[in-house]
């Protein structure tokens, strides 16, 4: 009966996962731009829907 043995390093998972990371990148740091973008953007008409409430 053959014998197989797992041989593994796991300086390859870790590989696997950095070259993983960097592929993404671009779709990730889209998305926190258009959530920063969102945000800022939800502050400003908050901001501006209180003044314009105090002022009536």
């Amino acid at each position: 009966m053959p014998h197989m043995s797992l041989n593994y390093d796991i300086n390859y998972m870790y590989q696997v996962i950095v070259d993983l990371m960097h592929s993404l990148w671009p779709i990730i740091a889209a998305g926190l731009g258009i959530a920063m973008a969102g945000l800022l953007l939800a502050v400003i008409a908050k901001v501006f829907r209180r003044w314009v409430d105090d002022e009536g």
